[in-house]
């Protein structure tokens, strides 16, 4: 029974293998391509030789090297793999009609290093001054690091929470016990380094938009219990001039194709939706994937439909274009489906839980969750070059869309790793189920990359000044540690351009 709640909202060891050249090899209709790693673990810095085995040689064929984010890893014409950045990548090496894959992590140094077990070289030891310093004698074998005024308190003078701007630097303002104090024996630290860095010193580098915690404690073996934390927000609040919304004649164009597929979820049984493809699209590349949701009363066409208008429709295709045109954003395609779907309780659905929660005002928004999992993303898998995996999927919508994004993007974050709310709450308010703890936060840290709640200061049905929903459910991130960045964009209502200026931010970061 349906609950129904009322609200108001192995290298090189393959024999007869071709190493990865890209040269011409022997090789005649081949059937088969494979590679010595399928997964392969790198350090930033570091490369490794991908070879790749061809079936049924017999005349000559190329062997195609792609990366998925070169950003992450690149990869040369003979297979060679080198780590860039922190993150994940796809490495594809394709022949005519055959491909196989490699999925690249690359980690951090310092982050490879945790996962090792090695004996301690160095023991950090507070002593009083000399006399007891004297007194003790290291093992033979150690090295001992002696401060003859270790620190015994530290203190952040900001509030608990900053907010910085990509980009910037900001340096912390600190104070140790005693003030004289050993500063070697203190150290900063980043819960995620990649949203913020911070140095020796308390310098903080603003990277990307999330939340990370930056801690000042005391190194190892000084006094554990002596530490102070802070929340960094890193937020965008560029304000673009209008050109990155209009058509712009000096550029390739991108196609917006109409599409019809299968549903399990509508009594028509087909639905339409509308998919963007840059102009240089090739099925000889994967793509990363958008599923970008309308508002209610909308429909497909409404992210791309702008009629000169207020509020009838946005300029989602112009937006893709001019960025794309600019390097601002990854290869992609933007799927934009009809988000309505009436719900029938007499009906049984497939896929969908006896237990599931449906409120009276995402009624006939529910089903959307269910038809975009088993019947859109197959459809789009089946007819579309794209990349698999959360790392290349995201999905993002206004208003009512944004209230499915809540719920879909949340419940199934092994498959979204880029999530953008914009005007927006999750359906069931207060009553939301979505981040009730830390753990819930920790589950959602560990496969979101970007997720962003977006509104305009003026919005009186999102942001109402009184009760705000979408700072209410921001307030809730905040409070179980959730990586995430809430911006208001000022002086914008509930209205179109500011859910154009949501996408432009949000396409900037996804898929990076």
């Amino acid at each position: 029974m349906k609950k129904f709640i009322s609200l108001a909202l192995a290298a090189g060891l393959l024999t007869a293998s071709i190493a990865a050249t890209g040269a011409t090899g022997s090789v005649a209709a081949a059937k088969k391509i494979t590679l010595n790693k399928t997964k392969l673990s790198l350090n930033v810095g570091e490369s490794f030789k991908l070879k790749a085995k061809i079936k049924k040689k017999s005349s000559k064929v190329s062997v195609k090297w792609t990366s998925s984010k070169k950003r992450v890893a690149s990869v040369n014409k003979k297979g060679k793999v080198t780590a860039k950045a922190k993150g994940k990548t796809i490495i594809m090496a394709k022949i005519k009609g055959a491909k196989a894959k490699c999925t690249v992590t690359v980690k951090n140094k310092q982050e490879s290093d945790k996962g090792s077990v090695t004996p301690p070289e160095t023991q950090v030891v507070p002593v009083q001054p000399t006399q007891q310093a004297q007194q003790t004698q290291p093992a033979p074998t150690q090295d001992i690091i002696y401060f003859d005024n270790p620190v015994k308190g530290v203190e952040i003078a900001e509030n608990d929470y900053i907010t910085l701007e990509v980009g910037s630097t900001y340096t912390l303002n600190t104070k140790l016990t005693p003030p004289d104090a050993d500063k070697d024996s203190v150290t900063y630290t980043s819960l995620r380094d990649w949203v913020a860095s911070v140095d020796k010193a308390g310098n903080i580098e603003a990277k990307y938009p999330g939340m990370t915690i930056i801690t000042l404690s005391s190194v190892a073996g000084v006094d554990d219990s002596i530490s102070a934390s802070i929340h960094v927000n890193v937020v965008d609040t560029e304000v673009p001039d209008d050109s990155y919304k209009e058509y712009n004649a000096d550029i390739p164009h991108g196609k917006v194709t109409q599409i019809s597929y299968h549903t399990d979820y509508r009594d028509s049984q087909t639905i339409t939706a509308r998919v963007w493809t840059p102009a240089d699209y090739s099925e000889d590349t994967e793509y990363n994937v958008l599923y970008c949701l309308h508002g209610g009363g909308g429909d497909e066409w409404y992210w791309t439909n702008d009629k000169g208008q207020k509020n009838d429709g946005c300029n989602a295709d112009k937006i893709l274009d001019n960025m794309y045109a600019a390097g601002m954003i990854e290869p992609c395609i933007v799927v934009f489906p009809n988000g309505t779907i009436p719900y029938d309780s007499s009906r049984v659905y497939p896929n969908v839980p006896e237990d599931a929660v449906i409120t009276d005002w995402g009624r006939d928004c529910f089903l959307l969750e269910y038809e975009i999992l088993y019947n859109l993303m197959p459809y789009i898998s089946e007819h579309y070059s794209v990349a698999e995996g959360k790392e290349h999927t995201a999905i993002c919508g206004l208003s009512m869309g944004g209230g499915q994004t809540f719920d879909i993007g949340l419940k199934n974050s092994d498959k979204f790793a880029y999530v953008g709310a914009f005007s927006s709450s999750p359906f069931a308010g207060d009553d939301q189920t979505l981040v009730t703890c830390k753990e819930d936060a920790a589950r959602l840290n560990d496969n979101l990359r970007f997720f962003a709640i977006m509104v305009g200061t003026e919005d009186g049905l999102a942001n109402d000044k009184t009760s705000s929903k979408s700072k209410a459910m921001a307030k809730v991130c905040t409070e179980y540690e959730l990586n995430y960045m809430f911006i208001e964009e000022q002086g914008l209502e509930h209205e179109d351009e500011c859910w154009n200026r949501n996408l432009y931010k949000f396409m900037k970061y996804a898929f990076k």
